[in-house]
């Protein structure tokens, strides 16, 4: 048995795959599961050659051969088959820090269900510092400062990604917490039942993985399919804590949906409205305390036009 399992999707990428396999730390109770999401023939040739190359028996190579194709279903599979008594999730555009082993190895014994660590984030091209991790690294800044109800709402029920923390295996078990599998934010529900069930969980300050800024990624994607799997994810999340949060506990959250009608804009008049009124249909709100103010709105829609430019300019990298 591992100590950890780090589990990796794996989608037209094997070259930024082969960037953070080398980044993966060398100890012997660390293990590393890919799972390839049918990708072109030669991308998973290039990851076989990758392997044949390393002759490293702690990584295996698994192919999604289910009939849902998602980084959730990879992910699944990566559960299924992980030896390890923790789990972390890592991207295969992304990498992790140098010093990532000496960082998470003093939790494996610990009592905790899970970790929060902070992440950074750069762009693909010139590893200069970019935003991606800005979000998170506030709401965790934010409860190290402040250990309120708000704050702590905000780490259980905000932290989407699956890369900002390290999961005991048997923890998810118990509670059959599972990724699910859509095409487009298949973590949140995932990331929402970890914080829901946790009773015990640790913070971190330590920077543990880099997030690269990518134009092929989903979170630069504007399609119909992605923006309406998001929405679709994001009614679910919203039932699932009115349901179980106190009226209090939902005000402090102060969901909104206002950031996935912005996105949806970028697709079609048709697409924004589709979204809206779904929204509406659902009861959702689609306005924060915040987006009430214009200081909160305009910064908001000028980001959605500099993410436009960025997939642009960075369109070379899918």
């Amino acid at each position: 048995m591992y100590q950890l399992s780090i589990i990796v999707p794996h989608f037209n990428s094997s070259k930024m795959l082969e960037t953070l396999l080398d980044t993966i730390p060398k100890d012997k109770d660390v293990e590393v599961i890919i799972v390839d999401d049918k990708s072109e023939k030669k991308h998973i040739e290039h990851i076989e050659k990758i392997l044949k190359e390393k002759e490293d028996h702690r990584i295996r190579f698994f192919l999604n051969d289910r009939s849902i194709k998602s980084a959730g279903t990879c992910r699944n599979i990566g559960i299924e088959n992980a030896k390890g008594k923790w789990l972390f999730f890592a991207d295969a555009d992304d990498y992790l820090s140098d010093d990532f082993y000496e960082k998470v190895e003093p939790y494996f014994e610990s009592t905790n269900e899970v970790v929060f660590f902070v992440p950074n984030s750069v762009y693909i091209d010139t590893k200069e510092q970019a935003n991606r991790h800005i979000i998170y690294e506030n709401i965790i800044h934010n409860y190290l400062m402040d250990k309120s109800l708000k704050n702590e709402l905000y780490i259980r029920y905000k932290m989407h990604s699956p890369w900002l923390k390290i999961v005991k295996s048997e923890f998810l078990k118990t509670h059959d917490i599972k990724f699910d599998e859509v095409i487009a934010s298949t973590d949140v529900m995932f990331s929402t039942n970890v914080g829901y069930h946790m009773k015990h969980f640790e913070i971190s300050k330590d920077i543990i993985y880099i997030i690269t800024r990518n134009a092929g990624s989903l979170t630069a994607n504007y399609s119909r399919e992605v923006i309406e799997s998001r929405a679709k994810v994001h009614i679910f999340w919203y039932r699932f804590l009115k349901e179980r949060l106190s009226k209090e506990e939902l005000e402090l959250l102060d969901i909104e949906g206002l950031h996935l009608l912005s996105l949806s804009f970028y697709n079609s008049l048709s697409m924004l409205l589709k979204v809206f009124f779904l929204f509406r249909k659902n009861d959702l709100p689609i306005l924060s305390r915040k987006s009430h103010r214009f200081s909160y709105i305009l910064p908001k829609i000028y980001r959605r036009f500099l993410a436009k430019d960025f997939e642009k300019r960075y369109r070379r990298f899918n």
